[in-house]
C-alpha cells in the first residue's frame, strides 16, 4: 500500500501595471484534490487543506468552467493510454487575480511526496481555455519535462508522460505569460499498462 504525504505549495507571483512592484500573493482559489489518504498545506497565505477550497474567482464564464471541469474529468474514462489511477488533479483555476489595480499572473508550485516506481508510467494532462499561454514544467525524481502549452476559447491541451523512474516526489510548476486570459487545469494519473508513454 502506497503511504501518500502531499505537499502543495501555491505560489502567485504579482506582475503590477503602471510599474508597481511585485509582491506574493496566495492563490486561494486553486483547487487541488487528491486521495483521502494524502494532506495538503498551503504556504503564501492560504489556510486549510487545498483540496476543501471552492474556486470563487473565475474569468470566463460559468459555462465554460463547467465544460473545462467535464472535460477534465473525461480524461480519467479513456482507454486509449491504459487504465488510469488519478494521483492528483487541479480545477479550473484562473489565470490571473485583480488586486489593488494591478494584475497578478498565476505561478502556481504543487509538489507531492509519494513512491512513483520504475515499473510504472505517468501522465500529466494541463488543460487551457481562454486567450494566451501558460509554461509548464514537471519534475519527476530525477527527470524534467518542460513545455509551453498556447490557450484556445475550446480548450488546449497537452500530456507529459514518463516511465523507468524511481521517485519518491513529484513537482508540477505551471506559469501563466503576462495578458493571459484563461483558466487551467491539470490532472496527474499512473498509467495501467507498463512503458507506455505520451509525448
Amino acid at each position: 500500500m502506497r503511504q501518500w504525504r502531499g505537499i502543495v505549495s501555491v505560489i502567485a507571483a504579482m506582475a503590477m501595471i503602471g510599474g508597481f512592484a511585485g509582491c506574493g500573493l496566495s492563490q486561494e482559489q486553486a483547487r487541488f484534490s487528491k486521495s483521502p489518504q494524502s494532506s495538503q498545506t498551503a504556504t503564501g497565505g492560504a489556510s486549510g487543506e487545498i483540496g476543501n477550497m471552492e474556486s470563487e474567482h473565475h474569468i470566463l464564464p460559468s459555462s465554460d468552467v463547467e465544460e473545462l471541469e467535464l472535460r477534465l474529468e473525461s480524461i480519467g474514462e479513456s482507454t486509449a493510454t491504459g487504465n488510469l489511477t488519478l494521483l492528483g488533479e487541479l480545477h479550473p483555476t484562473a489565470s490571473y487575480t485583480e488586486r489593488d489595480g494591478g494584475r497578478g499572473m498565476l505561478s502556481l508550485q504543487n509538489q507531492d511526496e509519494l513512491t512513483f516506481s520504475d515499473r510504472k508510467s505517468y501522465m500529466l494532462s494541463v488543460l487551457c481555455m481562454g486567450e494566451g499561454s501558460v509554461s509548464i514544467e514537471w519534475t519527476l525524481g530525477t527527470q524534467s519535462e518542460q513545455r509551453n502549452l498556447e490557450c484556445a476559447p475550446k480548450i488546449a491541451e497537452t500530456a507529459l508522460g514518463m516511465s523507468n523512474v524511481n521517485a519518491k516526489s513529484s513537482t508540477v510548476k505551471i506559469v501563466a505569460k503576462e495578458g493571459s486570459k484563461a483558466e487551467i487545469a491539470y490532472r496527474l494519473d499512473e498509467i495501467g499498462k507498463p512503458g507506455v508513454v505520451v509525448d
